[in-house]
């Protein structure tokens, strides 16, 4: 009868090297990279290059090292205001990564009159019509101002509808004041046209009186050259001497009522 000690032995010196290969852990793979995505919402479709790979929340998911685009979408998407969740990034040989996917909401501003300054918490956004991306649970508060206007706050809560319009309510007194000054600019530029329009009429009467002349005083002068009668001589020249300086001075009208005329005409088109 064999001794049973001896069996215990045998078992247990067949049986050691094999349980510590059973043991031993494979290796991990350290060629590929893993990725995990949290939402905050569950049953999200989760996309890898265009390829759906599962639904948030997606753990330990192997991946080929190198770039990626990762995307997850809205499972009840009502219209391009609520925006998938994408996030472009690069993966290592043996990287493990965790992305939380945070979705957006995009948000309508409008106002009545538009072209009102509209901020976030303090910050400027730009002006109405306004587009502006925010977080899906984000509470939204924004201040619009225009001027001429009161400016208007308004809260919108995540539960609300993404288009945001606003009527602006008018300064009374600002208008008054805008008005009146209208009224004065309107009043100077009239002014300023009747005066355009005096000085151009005294330009062109001007001009034609020292083109007129200047002809009488040419023939003057040249009947003084023809002329060889000494009393004769002395009165063409006179006449010469005489309208040169009449159309000298209506030239000099001229020039001056012209300058005034161009003057008026531009101020007429200027506040």
């Amino acid at each position: 009868m064999i001794n049973s000690r001896i069996v215990v032995g045998l078992l247990f010196a067949v049986l050691q090297p094999l349980a510590a290969v059973m043991g031993q852990e494979a290796p991990p793979d350290t060629s590929l990279a893993v990725i995990s995505v949290e939402s905050e919402y569950a049953g999200q479709p989760v996309f890898l290059d265009g390829q759906p790979i599962g639904v948030t929340p997606l753990q330990l998911h192997p991946i080929s090292p190198g770039n990626h685009t990762l995307i997850v979408r809205r499972s009840a998407r009502h219209s391009w205001l609520y925006l998938d969740w994408v996030q472009r990034f690069y993966a290592a040989p043996g990287d493990t990564l965790l992305f939380r996917a945070a979705f957006k909401r995009v948000y309508f501003v409008r106002s009545h009159p538009f072209g009102a300054r509209v901020y976030r918490d303090g910050q400027y956004l730009g002006t109405t019509p306004l587009t502006f991306e925010v977080e899906d649970t984000a509470r939204v508060r924004l201040t619009l101002e225009k001027e001429g206007y009161n400016p208007a706050v308004v809260i919108w809560e995540p539960k609300d509808d993404n288009r945001i319009n606003v009527i602006l309510e008018p300064i009374n007194a600002f208008w008054i004041s805008q008005e009146k000054a209208q009224r004065e600019v309107e009043l100077r530029r009239s002014r300023h046209r009747k005066m355009a329009w005096i000085s151009g009429g005294i330009s062109i009467l001007a001009g034609t009186a020292a083109i007129l002349f200047k002809k009488k005083a040419d023939r003057a002068y040249a009947a003084y050259q023809k002329t060889a009668h000494p009393d004769r001589m002395q009165q063409y020249i006179a006449e010469a001497e005489k309208y040169d300086r009449y159309s000298s001075m209506t030239f000099g009208v001229f020039q001056v009522s012209f300058a005034l005329g161009f003057y008026f005409f531009l101020r007429s088109n200027h506040p």
